[in-house]
């Protein structure tokens, strides 16, 4: 939780505070009456002997345990054995794990309706869905794959004679029209197959740097209109950007 004042103000002495991010604060939390549990959060770093983000004005505040902020991530290495390398506070931990299973950048799943395909990251996964996912009036939902970090790539296929151009064009005005959306870029090139991509970003809602991002792709393939979109937030657009490619470079 991030915020310029104060975050948290406390009014009830029953209040319990648990497993938040308060950092950045002039004041995390205020209390004003009675005693608080304020355990099992992050107060800004991983020892904080006397949480500045605290203010106390009458009872007390109790923070410990607290929660230690840390970082995993895994590279896959020739021989499959999985490095994990761990970083709590300024401590660096490395970890060689046999027998593991993991998913390196480069490894790609393959998605088909059978008229056209396209690779993907392999971590990826089919996620059932009811079609509502997606408001439009033209096209239709035939895939939806998410991964562990919450981004969605939608496969929709047109459900009337929209044109291309109409299809793409459509989004640009709905995006337009909304308070909450921005257009970022819009452009057309050929992938390496030879077929001819609409490409479109824009984001929507959200609040601040925590704004939705769509990166669309829309493409014919036996005469009919596909749109792939990739979808997170905005503070993931590097890991959209990547995913984009893979998906771009390999649509025939």
């Amino acid at each position: 939780m991030i915020w310029p004042i104060v975050w948290i103000w406390i009014y009830n002495p029953t209040d319990t505070i648990h497993f938040n991010r308060i950092a950045q604060n002039t004041y995390g939390l205020r209390n004003d009456i009675g005693d608080v549990n304020a355990t099992n959060n992050w107060w800004g770093t991983n020892n904080p002997s006397n949480p500045h983000d605290v203010w106390i004005v009458s009872g007390n505040v109790k923070y410990n345990p607290w929660l230690v902020l840390s970082v995993n991530w895994w590279v896959k290495l020739k021989n499959n054995t999985i490095l994990k390398i761990g970083i709590v506070g300024a401590l660096v931990s490395v970890v060689l794990i046999s027998g593991c299973t993991s998913y390196s950048i480069n490894e790609t799943k393959t998605f088909s309706d059978g008229d056209m395909s396209f690779n993907y990251p392999a971590d990826f996964y089919n996620v059932t869905y009811s079609g509502n996912e997606i408001d439009s009036s033209t096209m239709g939902l035939i895939g939806m794959l998410e991964n562990k970090d919450g981004l969605t790539i939608y496969v929709c296929k047109n459900k009337t004679g929209t044109s291309l151009a109409e299809t793409k064009e459509g989004t640009v005005s709905s995006v337009k029209t909304s308070s909450t959306g921005k257009i970022l870029s819009t452009s057309t090139e050929t992938n390496p197959n030879g077929v001819v991509v609409e490409k479109m970003s824009y984001t929507e809602g959200g609040f601040l740097i925590f704004k939705g991002r769509r990166d669309s792709m829309y493409f014919q393939s036996n005469g009919d209109v596909y749109a792939i979109t990739v979808y997170g937030l905005d503070l993931d657009k590097k890991k959209l950007s990547n995913i984009d490619n893979i998906i771009f470079q390999s649509i025939k």
